[in-house]
């Protein structure tokens, strides 16, 4: 069985005013636990490592990264 990742979707500038469309796309395609930014043309969310290809093929998406984990110590620790 396929993990789960979270990943950043970027849609095409053509697509933004159809950024619904897309988003019904990505769900039937397996993208779940959407978050939709439309004013920058990202929708996030949570699907199978191996859906990730599927993601791609959706018209209007411009590119599928995973997402990544930034972490910056507390302040007032050394490293700042």
């Amino acid at each position: 069985m396929s993990k789960d990742v979270t990943v950043n979707v970027l849609i095409a500038d053509p697509f933004l005013e159809r950024i619904d469309g897309v988003v019904s796309g990505l769900r039937a395609a397996g993208l779940r636990d959407i978050t939709v930014l439309a004013e920058v043309g990202l929708v996030q969310g949570v699907a199978r490592e191996d859906t990730l290809a599927g993601l791609e093929r959706v018209p209007g998406v411009s590119a599928v990264e995973r997402s990544r984990e930034v972490r910056v110590p507390p302040p007032g620790s050394e490293t700042q």
